[in-house]
């Protein structure tokens, strides 16, 4: 099975593809490393910033008036998901590239082996205080960069609320499950992943009956 989570920045994808990784001993794989791979490959006016990925004309030029990075990542996205025939076990894929309407163009063939996840944000007043629930703050390149700007982190709440009202909009329109985080985070996370291995662990029981009805 391939695990796909999209979501926009801080809503736990990262946090949860680590968790099913664990849970089921397969490889956690995040698209920014795809990414790394394929942008020095692309032409300049294709290099879009990340941020503004989600919204049509933001980020736009003339030379390139339909810049989107998810878009011209997704053919390299894709292809990795295609090649499910080369991986022995189930893996995990989070990004905030996995967009629904790309995640739409999987073939038929994969559909059955990829189950999608978007975890989204949506309140502002919320995100803003989770900034002030994480622990370790030098860990997290945003806060240990901005803590002192509080202008700053509440613009960035309001962004990434509002990315996540497009992810949850958009999972909606195309059948995708969607999970808000943005109250008890750990819990929730924690009940996917259990549910995962729960869903995984009755597979294996079942395919085992299986082989020994087929044996006997």
């Amino acid at each position: 099975m391939i695990y796909l989570i999209g979501g926009p920045m801080r809503s736990g994808k990262s946090t949860l593809a680590h968790k099913i990784s664990k849970r089921l001993s397969c490889p956690e794989i995040s698209v920014d490393w795809l990414r790394s791979v394929v942008l020095p490959y692309l032409y300049d006016k294709d290099k879009v910033v990340i941020e503004n990925i989600l919204f049509p004309g933001e980020g736009t030029s003339k030379e390139s008036p339909n810049s989107d990075e998810a878009g011209i990542l997704w053919p390299a996205v894709n292809s990795f998901i295609e090649d499910r025939g080369r991986w022995r076990s189930d893996f995990v894929l989070d990004g905030i590239h996995l967009l629904p309407k790309y995640l739409t163009r999987i073939g038929e063939k994969q559909k059955q082996n990829v189950r999608v996840i978007i975890l989204v944000k949506t309140s502002p007043e919320k995100v803003l205080e989770g900034f002030n629930q994480v622990r370790i703050r030098q860990n997290d390149w945003l806060l240990k960069k901005h803590w002192d700007d509080k202008e700053y982190l509440k613009q960035a709440a309001h962004d990434i609320a509002t990315r996540g009202r497009y992810f949850e909009s958009e999972a909606v329109k195309y059948g995708f499950q969607v999970v808000n985080t943005e109250d008890d985070f750990e819990a929730k996370l924690n009940a996917i992943a259990d549910r995962i291995y729960a869903e995984k662990q009755a597979l294996k029981a079942k395919e085992r009956q299986a082989r020994i009805i087929h044996s006997s």
